[in-house]
This record gives C-alpha cells, structure tokens and sequence, in this order.
C-alpha cells in the first residue's frame, strides 16, 4: 500500500472529524499531512478519488469488505453483520460522506459490494437451477439496487434500528427469495 495515499486518506478522515466533507478543500487535507498540492494531485484526481480510494484501500477499509467478497459460501445473515458492523465501525465518515455530495460514491462502493457477493449466490444456485446468465444478472442488479437502498435508508435515518434488527430483517427477505426468483426465471424459459 502506498504511505503518502494512506497519509492523504488519514488525513481526510481525520479532518471530518471536525468538517462536513463540502467544506474540506485540498489545502486542508495536504496541510495536514505536511504535503503540498503536487504531491496530491500525483496521486488523486480529486477529493471524490481519495474518497474512493479510502473505501477500498485505507483505514476506513476493513477485513469486513474482504470476507464478503472472498466468502460466497456465507449465509445472508453473516454477509450483513459483516457489513453493517464495517459501517457502524466507520459510522462518522460514512455518514459525512453519505451527507455531502459524494454520496454517489458510497452507494457505488456498496452496490460494487453487496453486487458481487448477490451475484456470487446467484451463481452457485443456478448451477442447479440453469436459468439465462441474461436472467441472472438482471435478478443480481434488481436485489442489490433493493438492498442499497435499504442500507442507505437505514444511514439517512440515523441507524437508529440496531444492527441485529436490520440483520433480522434483510436476512428473513433475502433467504429463499433469490431461489424462488431464479426458478421462476428458470420454469418461464420452458
């Protein structure tokens, strides 16, 4: 991993501790780390760059994002306690985020996510259940997009409900519902 990234990623992290995103500029960010704006812009494009880079490589990046992506084989209930509990561990900057006008780039972050590990189930179900790959992506597409949703709303609100109520709630919608759209799919090619 790259230190001055890293560095820059802190120090943005750290800012909002004190500043909604929409009021940091480069200066600050490059100040913090002792840089100068080069040294930035050799690295990132802009803010939105560094954004991205946090939720993927840097400290706001935990081991949660690994194991959904690394684990298909985990059950629903698993993949969202791994996910809420990165979000709740991460719940200022994610919020601040969520708040400024990055907000697109939180919602590609989960629907890159929660998208691969949908697709992920999907596929292992059809190798019995053998429906279009055209069908499979549309039905990944369709529950992700429900999903993000849910758990960007669960954000906006405060995540005021606890994090085994949500859990509770996705993971009862979610089990047996992708199955049974699968085979739908499947039983409406023949």
């Amino acid at each position: 991993m790259n230190d001055t990234k890293l560095k820059l990623s802190k120090a943005l992290q750290q800012l909002m501790q004190t500043k909604s995103l929409d009021k940091i500029k480069i200066s600050d960010i490059t100040d913090y780390c002792g840089m100068n704006r080069q040294t930035f812009y050799y690295h990132f494009h802009d803010v939105f760059d560094l954004i991205e880079y946090s939720y993927y490589h840097a400290p706001a990046r935990s081991l949660a994002i690994d194991n959904i992506k690394n684990h298909p084989e985990y059950s629903w209930e698993e993949m969202f306690y791994e996910l809420l509990f990165f979000i709740r561990d991460n719940s200022l900057f994610i919020t601040r985020v969520h708040h400024s006008i990055a907000t697109r780039y939180l919602d590609m972050f989960f629907e890159q996510t929660i998208g691969d590990f949908v697709k992920g189930k999907l596929e292992k179900l059809n190798e019995t259940i053998h429906t279009k790959e055209i069908f499979v992506e549309h039905i990944a597409a369709f529950y992700t997009h429900a999903l993000v949703g849910r758990i960007t709303d669960w954000i906006e609100k405060g995540m005021k409900y606890s994090i085994d109520e949500v859990v509770f709630e996705l993971s009862k919608i979610m089990e047996g519902a992708v199955e049974n759209t699968l085979k739908t799919f499947s039983s409406s090619e023949k």
